[in-house]
């Protein structure tokens, strides 16, 4: 057909005519339903090919085409479940169609089917062998499930085939993070490969407009597809609730194409946020140019919704990378990587593209319950006792990705179990409730000497995240590459954490959080000091409690949870980048002005923030009015920029308290932990808790006010 051969050429216009004129006469025929559908997605019209694709369907269940468009186009929009019917429709009408399988594969994975995934990877690879995105969708699974090397044997086949695949290349040197088999400059000069794939090296970006005063105010831009429920998340809020906005003007850039509850209230903290989802790289970088950013922040590195083609490009003049990734990027497009003293303490010659800034570890900070984050509150979220003293043996335990449990790992884990006998080995991780995925993790760990009646298989959901540090006695974190957010997540739960020091960012993680902390001799050299640490810290149970019930606070008053702390320290790192571009632009650099300190704020929407105490005193006329409806809203707009905050905690309590809820005590309880030296916390919680029924603990209350509060 003439129009879909112009459409071919690049001329889209006749195929929408067409399509359009026949949809006058039939608003469901399903040729014009299908193809004008495509041309309206390739114009982010999401809406209008959505109802297309829909009213098509509704006169042709049966399409191929429209079951297929639409399982994509839902895929792009989140809708992943709704996305998968379609997807599984459309390889039953056309089961030889490899791209209809390769679609069922990404959904699959997207819902946590793995097994699923993998059959429909190896039927898209029965009917086309030498299919480049089939070998990357395989490999992707082998990642997903915990065996690194053989993603990265997948992903070289098919880069071998298409050499221009940049999604293969970019998820294989993300493999290589977690492949303890694959040299650090091996890793580093695929990154370079990478960087020249993308023209990175032949960009010559035009002369940036931007005013090079080195104590100006700056513009930050922030681009990322973690603006979500995303690991990312629990270091990013922190931070934009603490930077110094007299310093900074924020702008957020979303390359993700769905938000939830929590990109809602990320998007508070910048003066404007926008959705990159629709943006090719030439509006993308149009945009950030328009915009005048001073400081361009990557949060992603070689991770999913990456905009590193955006970098390339160079449209900021000072371009950062920033948390999201443990290694180079290999673009010299990118001024800077902060990293921190300890984290990059044996980075090499030649092994960033980047220079290094450090920052005194850690390199980022820790906020919890990212996705409800009065969770942190809730007795089920508090540190419990060690469960040694109950189960009468010791549970160990890792709650990181399977792709983390190298052989070394698991080896290292198998002679520990070896010399306890009665001790059991704990692993949570996303895949374990498919048959394929846990089947294989149990082989692995009997190879390593570790039999299946030691093992406690937890499948991880948002719902049990912190709930299986319950479980757990003493941590084991895996090498090379150590936990992240997970090592946040069990030092908080008060779980002790046993970890190897490494000789590279990847392999430092933990050692930088524990060195941080204070909490180094659980630190080990060699695989001898790791089991022998662990065994230590299993010798003693009650000790081990002791030591657990006391952890939280620890970390809570250190600096892995030091907002401000970290906020000063990374203003320091920005500006000193800009006047380094300055320099270079023959500006003159006039001592540092005086500048005030930063009030606390609180966030209300795009650009719309006030000091914290305009915030305080209309809640407590919202306590004083009885009105309780609008103290929570109220008072969780403030703890959620600001954690144990005592005076929003304290409105919960009287709101729950009046409205006979449970949840009083515990929320009176934190503010007084907030604020000790407030009197009338002690007499409101010994109030609520006679109300109560208890007592005794009322009785405690009273004797800790007097302790405090009596004369000298």
């Amino acid at each position: 057909m003439l129009a879909e051969q112009m459409h071919n050429q690049g001329n889209p216009a006749p195929l929408e005519a067409l399509c359009r004129d026949l949809l006058q006469d039939d608003h469901g025929n399903a040729y014009a339903c299908a193809n004008l559908g495509v041309l309206l997605e390739a114009k982010y019209e999401f809406g209008q090919a959505l109802a297309l694709y829909e009213a098509g369907l509704a006169a042709h269940p049966d399409n191929f085409e429209l079951n297929f468009n639409l399982g994509n186009l839902l895929r792009r929009l989140g809708e992943n479940e709704r996305a998968l019917a379609y997807a599984s429709t459309a390889v039953e009408l056309a089961p030889g169609d490899a791209l209809a399988w390769l679609s069922l594969a990404s959904l699959a994975r997207q819902t946590r089917r793995f097994d699923d995934s993998l059959q429909a990877c190896q039927k898209a690879l029965a009917i086309s062998p030498d299919q480049p995105l089939a070998l990357t969708h395989l490999a992707n699974y082998y990642l997903d499930t915990g065996r690194p090397g053989e993603a990265i044997r997948h992903y070289r086949k098919a880069l071998a085939i298409a050499p221009d695949a940049e999604l293969a290349h970019s998820n294989m040197l993300l493999a290589m993070q977690y492949d303890a088999e694959t040299p650090l400059q091996e890793v580093v000069d695929a990154s370079a490969a990478y960087a020249r794939k993308i023209g990175d090296e032949a960009k010559d970006p035009a002369p940036f407009p931007n005013d090079p005063a080195p104590w100006r105010r700056l513009r930050l831009g922030f681009v990322s597809g973690d603006f979500r429920s995303h690991a990312a998340a629990y270091f990013l809020e922190p931070l934009l609730a603490r930077l110094d906005r007299s310093q900074f003007e924020l702008f957020g850039y979303n390359t993700h194409t769905t938000s939830d509850v929590v990109t809602e209230r990320l998007s508070r903290y910048f003066d404007r946020f926008q959705s990159f989802a629709s943006f090719d790289t030439d509006a993308r970088c149009r945009q950030i140019r328009d915009d005048r950013i001073d400081v361009l922040i990557d949060l992603s590195g070689h991770t999913s919704g990456h905009a590193l083609h955006v970098l390339a490009c160079k449209p900021a003049p000072v371009q950062v990378t920033w948390l999201g990734y443990p290694g180079t990027t290999g673009l010299s497009s990118i001024d800077i990587r902060i990293t921190d003293e300890v984290a990059d303490a044996c980075a090499r010659d030649g092994e960033y593209s980047e220079a290094l800034y450090y920052l005194p570890a850690p390199f980022c900070v820790y906020r919890p319950c990212i996705r409800n984050p009065l969770q942190r509150y809730w007795p089920d979220y508090q540190v419990k006792p060690t469960p040694a003293l109950s189960n009468g043996f010791i549970t160990f335990g890792t709650c990181n990705n399977l792709s983390k449990l190298s052989k070394q790992t698991l080896d290292a884990w198998g002679r520990l179990l070896g010399r306890m006998a009665n001790a059991k080995l704990l692993i949570e991780a996303n895949g374990l409730e498919n048959p394929e995925v846990r089947r294989s993790l149990v082989e692995r760990c009997t190879r390593s000497g570790i039999d299946e009646s030691r093992l406690i298989l937890i499948p991880r959901t948002s719902t049990n995240q912190y709930l299986t540090y319950h479980q757990i006695d003493i941590a084991l974190d895996p090498f090379p590459l150590t936990g992240g957010t997970t090592t946040f997540d069990t030092l908080w739960m008060g779980v002790p954490l046993v970890s190897m020091i490494g000789d590279s960012y990847r392999s430092r993680i933990s050692t930088s959080l524990l060195t941080a902390t204070g909490l180094g001799e659980w630190l080990a050299s060699d695989e001898a000091e790791y089991l022998g640490k662990a065994v230590a810290l299993a010798s003693d149970v009650n000790a081990l409690n002791q030591l657990r019930l006391s952890l939280r606070e620890h970390v809570e008053r250190g600096p892995l949870m030091d907002e401000q702390r970290f906020a000063v320290y990374f203003d320091n790192a920005l500006r000193q980048a800009w006047i380094n571009w300055c320099n270079h632009q023959g500006a003159e650099v006039a001592p540092a002005p005086v500048t005030p300190q930063q009030q606390a704020q609180v966030f209300i929407s795009n650009g719309n923030r006030v000091p914290l105490e305009q915030e305080l005193a209309p809640l407590a006329r919202s306590v004083a009015e009885h009105n309780w409806p609008r103290v929570y809203q109220q008072a969780e707009r403030i703890l959620g920029c600001l954690p144990r905050q005592p005076d929003a905690l304290a409105a919960l309590a009287e709101a729950d308290f009046a409205n006979g809820h449970t949840m009083a005590v515990c929320y009176l309880s934190n503010a007084l932990d907030a604020a000790p030296d407030r009197p009338e916390y002690y007499l409101r919680l010994m109030e609520m808790l006679i109300a109560q029924g208890e007592h005794a603990a009322a009785q405690g209350i009273a004797a800790l006010a007097e302790a405090r509060f009596q004369p000298q």
